[in-house]
This record gives structure tokens, C-alpha cells and sequence, in this order.
């Protein structure tokens, strides 16, 4: 009968043991993601948890299909391409720095649209994997004149991306304000795209329709209940 006391007395000894040594280290844990998400939002104010960022997912050809902006956006399509080794250090030798402004480094992405006007400029992401999809932008300007050229980097405010799914998610680290992208040539459901923007920690979104792709989706909408 002693014996037995003596058992369940450590048994119990232990699990105290277990209890305190996990709670010290969930709390350990709990400082350094807390640090984590202060660092993040210092970097975008209008940071949101979402779920893991893949800078590898970005890499593809997309077109706009929701937004939220003050002005009303043109249907444009963007490809993403992965920037290499090789492409950074050329770039640094060609742009350099701006003082120190650029990383090339940590330029990974490299944006180019089919809008005209965007036609001659540069425009990279600059950030890793562990920004949490918070990513600089970088946009250089090249103009030539006679035998002179000009660069000009512009000072624009960062945003955090996300992919989920076939959805890509932009949102402006100042304002707040959203693009949603498909993969090209997917034209996914509204109740899709709503969804992906509550992933992102947006409950309740009140954007705008871009591409006239509001008709597409009824059509789907339609024919799924035939």
C-alpha cells in the first residue's frame, strides 16, 4: 500500500514536472512569434496573419478580378517571374544600391505588366520568406536620352501578398486597400474569391468587380445548378 503511494506521488511529481517545463517553453515560443508579428507590423501597418507564405507560388501569369482602390483599376494581367543569382548581381552592377535603399539580394520577384505605360520600367519585390509576404516594391525608371540615360527609383509604399489556391491576394500595407488576381485563364466563383479574402483576415470585403468576369461567374453559377 506504500509502495503504491509512493508510485502515484511521483507519477503526479512528473506530470508537474512536464506541465511547467511545456508551459515555459509555449511561453518562450508565444514571446518570439509575438516579437515576430511587432517586427511585421512595424514593417506594414496593415499587416494580417494569413496562412504560409511560398514566394516560389507567386511565380506566375495573372489577371485582376476584385479590387478595392480609390480609383477604378483597369483589367491588366501581370506576369511574375522568379529573379536568379545570376539576374541580382547584374542588376547591382547595372541600378547599384540608391543608397543602400536596394537589396538586391533579397529582390526575388520581378513584375512585368501589359499595361502601356509601365512599358521600360523595372519592377521588383523585395523581401524573403520570412516577411510573411510583406514585400518592398522596387520601380525603376529608365529613360534615354541622346546618349544618356536616366534612372530613377520611386518611392512607393510596400504591400503583403498571399497565394491561396489559384487566388493571389495584394494588400496595401498604408491604406489597407485590396487586389484580388486569378490565375490566367482561370475566372473563379465570387463565393471563391470572398473566401480567400476572409483567409486573409478580411470578413467583410466590399470591393469591385474588375474584367467583366461578373458575368462569367453567373454563367458558371447557372450551369452548376443544371
Amino acid at each position: 500500500m506504500l509502495n503504491g503511494l509512493d508510485i502515484t506521488f511521483e507519477t503526479v511529481d512528473f506530470g508537474k514536472t512536464d506541465i511547467k517545463e511545456t508551459a515555459t517553453e509555449s511561453m518562450q515560443v508565444d514571446r518570439k512569434s509575438g516579437k515576430a508579428r511587432n517586427e511585421l507590423w512595424k514593417k506594414c501597418r496593415q499587416y494580417r496573419n494569413g496562412d504560409s507564405f511560398d514566394l516560389r507560388k507567386m511565380a506566375d501569369v495573372w489577371q485582376v478580378v476584385y479590387y478595392r482602390l480609390a480609383n477604378k483599376l483597369k483589367c491588366f494581367k501581370l506576369h511574375i517571374k522568379q529573379v536568379t543569382p545570376k539576374d541580382q548581381r547584374r542588376y547591382a552592377k547595372v541600378y547599384g544600391n540608391f543608397n543602400d535603399t536596394v537589396s538586391w539580394n533579397r529582390c526575388f520577384l520581378e513584375i512585368t505588366s501589359n499595361e502601356k505605360e509601365h512599358r521600360g520600367r523595372r519592377h521588383f519585390l523585395q523581401g524573403t520568406q520570412a516577411d510573411k509576404g510583406i514585400m518592398e516594391n522596387v520601380i525603376i525608371d529608365e529613360e534615354h536620352c541622346k546618349n544618356t540615360t536616366y534612372i530613377t527609383l520611386h518611392r512607393e509604399s510596400g504591400d503583403q501578398w498571399l497565394v491561396i489556391g489559384k487566388l493571389m491576394v495584394m494588400r496595401d500595407c498604408v491604406n489597407g486597400d485590396y487586389v484580388v488576381f486569378t490565375k490566367v485563364p482561370l475566372q473563379p466563383r465570387k463565393a471563391d474569391i470572398m473566401d480567400a479574402l476572409k483567409k486573409f483576415g478580411l470578413d467583410h470585403p466590399n470591393g469591385t468587380m474588375a474584367c467583366n468576369v461578373e458575368k462569367s461567374w453567373m454563367k458558371y453559377e447557372e450551369g452548376s445548378f443544371t
